[in-house]
């Protein structure tokens, strides 16, 4: 099934230069541009080959969630590109905080908020909150440490953007001819907006 999702989005009538504006299968692929109008240029979003460092960064970002959610019933995931092994990415980690208890969102939001995160909402996107980092050096540290840009979600466990997440995360985790078709397209589609 992912891998006719992939062929969906990659159909010629959605790849057309000029023909498309910034959307999420867009910006899923690590693709995006703006519509060119009066002389506006493309924006791309970089990607480099795998880089094992991403999964040691998301564990220290994990340990420091977990401490900072600490009695609360979450579970803190690694999803995205960066999440699986030889898969070129936006160098970008993306992190979801799974809750079933939606009650805990408010207190969950508090917390991160401690840690120099900015509540951005929903964004659009039911069951999902982004929180944003307000500096390098988010989340706070005693040691200070400078962090990995990231993108930072709290998902309610029956949000489809979560299952979404999870779902592709883990079909490419479970295929290799996947994770190749889907690095293929991915290097393809910056090469043909370059």
């Amino acid at each position: 099934m992912a891998e006719k999702w992939i062929k969906y989005c990659a159909a010629p009538d959605r790849m057309r230069p000029g023909s498309f504006t910034l959307t999420g299968w867009q910006a899923f692929y690590g693709v995006r541009k703006i519509t060119e109008k009066n002389g506006a240029l493309p924006m791309i979003n970089f990607i480099q080959p795998y880089d094992p460092a991403w999964k040691t960064e998301f564990e220290d970002f994990k340990r420091v969630l977990e401490g900072a959610l600490n009695g609360m019933d979450v579970d803190v995931q690694h999803v995205g590109s960066t999440a699986v092994a030889g898969l070129v990415a936006k160098p970008i980690l993306d992190i979801d905080v799974i809750v079933e208890d939606k009650f805990l969102l408010n207190a969950i939001s508090s917390r991160l908020k401690k840690l120099g995160y900015l509540d951005k909402g929903e964004q659009g996107i039911p069951g999902r909150f982004a929180f944003r980092q307000t500096s390098d050096h988010t989340p706070v540290t005693a040691n200070n440490k400078k962090w990995q840009t990231h993108h930072l979600y709290v998902c309610f466990s029956d949000a489809p953007a979560l299952k979404n997440h999870l779902f592709f995360r883990d079909a490419l985790l479970g295929d290799e001819d996947l994770v190749k078709t889907y690095a293929a397209l991915k290097t393809t589609l910056v090469a043909e907006v370059e």
